[in-house]
């Protein structure tokens, strides 16, 4: 291996091991689950008759004991204080990912919108949410993240949504199933497999200087 190859190797040696490396990864996060509304119901449509009206309580222990969302899926009178389990006309739902996101689309499973306003924000930048869909029916729907709010999000780690029911002239009682981002991040490799790669590249340099000795 002459100079001029050894010098080659040696600056490819220096890019791979002080560049930020990223790859694309996929984003797949989930707050509560896909039961239809803790009794089976469809994800879209006609929900039917829900099993109860107030304070039906379809959740497991682990969705109503938790601080991330999941506590308002599967009840109905989801923001609803007195006609639902939750003490609250306001809620957070956290999504966390790793790396850096780069586009992402919020699905929302809910029901029984009717035309009422609520206050929604991604990270703090506003969601229209009003929606006019009627009594007893489910809607899945899907909200694609604006830069601002894939910026705000990237700050802290996770996408952050928060609703409000306005007041008490709303008619609407709402319920959710589930919240989910999917999407795509930047995400860097592990320590180790940056070693890993600029141990195998100084090996190629060792052997490089030994051939050029001989």
């Amino acid at each position: 291996m002459n100079k001029k190859i050894l010098g080659l190797v040696v600056a490819a040696v220096l890019l791979f091991a002080f560049a930020p490396v990223t790859q694309a990864a996929l984003v797949d996060v989930m707050v509560g689950d896909l039961d239809g509304y803790g009794f089976g119901a469809p994800a879209n449509g006609d929900i039917g008759t829900w099993p109860v009206y107030t304070n039906y309580d379809g959740r497991s222990a682990a969705e109503a004991a938790a601080t991330n969302g999941a506590q308002i899926t599967d009840v109905y009178s989801a923001l609803f204080p007195s006609y639902g389990p939750n003490p609250s006309h306001e809620a957070y739902v956290y999504l966390p990912f790793s790396g850096s996101l780069t586009s992402a689309t919020l699905q929302i499973a809910m029901a029984d919108f009717q035309g009422y306003p609520f206050t929604a924000r991604v990270n703090g930048v506003d969601l229209p949410f009003v929606f006019n869909d009627g009594f007893e029916i489910a809607v899945t729907r899907q909200f694609i993240l604006t830069s601002a709010m894939i910026d705000a999000a990237n700050l802290v780690g996770q996408v952050e949504l928060y609703m409000a029911r306005p007041d008490s002239t709303s008619g609407d009682f709402i319920a959710f199933d589930y919240f989910q981002i999917k999407g795509e991040s930047n995400a860097v490799p592990e320590p180790g497999t940056l070693m890993l790669l600029g141990s195998g590249l100084f090996g190629l340099v060792g052997f490089g200087r030994k051939r050029l000795r001989k």
